[in-house]
């Protein structure tokens, strides 16, 4: 009996011994495996495309006033434009950074270069500032007065003796650009410089503190609706659209190239889709 445990303890030993060996071949080939220079390779690829996308990600930071619905102060809804700009910005590995400022702060953060430029602008309100080619969009200024008022705008001289309140830095098209830089006798304009600057001009208006502000028409009226029934004010004449564009600060770094490259992303075909569908949210036709 004794002879035949010793033949099958050895048996079993051996079975031991090849399963060791065996499972040192697992580990030592998974090793070499590891680092063979093909794998290292991959892997090292896979790093050095996780880093360089990271390093293409750029965020541009544009100040702007509270303009809704074009620029709104609200995260949920920040404004058609913010939204059509980030998204489209996106697409290019752009992200989008939206800093709200009463409008002469807005300008100044930019000039300083403590933002890269501003969401919107014209020529007139930055004349040393870099502006895209192609409009980020546009606006018409408008007169409003109190409901009882039958005051209508046909030309400069229709202004003359009536009080006006308008927005300090704002740019308004001609005559009204040229009423605030060299009024004439008789011609007065009431400048603000407020965070809220429809809700000031309104609430003035109300008070008689000026006859007639002057204020986009797509602004107002999303004012108004936001507020039914609680402002009696009425438009009392317009002036003619005009084009606004994004600028970049004159501080910017290479901001001539970065007005080219927004110049290529504002004129693509998918800047057309996200702008309109941008609008629809917002319940604004084209």
């Amino acid at each position: 009996m004794l002879s035949l445990k010793r033949p099958l303890k050895a048996i079993v030993n051996k079975i031991k011994l090849a399963q060791r060996c065996f499972l040192h071949f697992i580990l030592l080939f998974f090793l070499l495996f590891l680092c063979s220079p093909s794998t290292l390779y991959a892997i090292e690829q896979d790093f050095v495309v996780e880093d360089d996308s990271v390093k293409k990600a750029k965020v541009l930071h544009l100040a702007s006033t509270n303009w809704c619905p074009y620029v709104c102060d609200d995260k949920d809804e920040p404004g058609f434009i913010v939204e059509y700009l980030k998204e489209l910005f996106l697409l290019h590995n752009i992200e989008l950074k939206v800093t709200i400022a009463p409008w002469a702060r807005a300008i100044n953060m930019a000039q300083n270069g403590q933002v890269d430029g501003l969401v919107t602008a014209t020529e007139s309100e930055v004349p040393d500032f870099h502006l895209t080619h192609t409009p980020a969009g546009s606006y018409q200024m408008c007169f409003f007065s109190n409901e009882t008022d039958t005051f209508n705008y046909t030309d400069r001289n229709s202004l003359s003796g009536r009080e006006i309140g308008a927005i300090k830095g704002y740019g308004y098209g001609e005559p009204v650009d040229s009423m605030i830089n060299k009024p004439n006798e008789n011609e007065n304009i009431f400048l603000i410089s407020t965070s809220s600057p429809l809700y000031s001009l309104i609430g003035m208006l109300k008070r008689s503190r000026f006859d007639l502000f002057i204020e986009d028409s797509v602004v107002v009226q999303n004012f108004l609706n936001d507020h039914p029934n609680k402002y009696n004010i009425r438009k009392a004449g317009c002036l003619e659209k005009i084009p606004f564009y994004t600028a970049i600060s004159p501080k910017y770094k290479q901001a001539k190239r970065q007005i080219e490259e927004l110049n290529n992303i504002l004129s693509s075909t998918e800047a057309n889709v996200f702008r309109k569908k941008a609008r629809q949210r917002y319940g604004l036709a084209e």
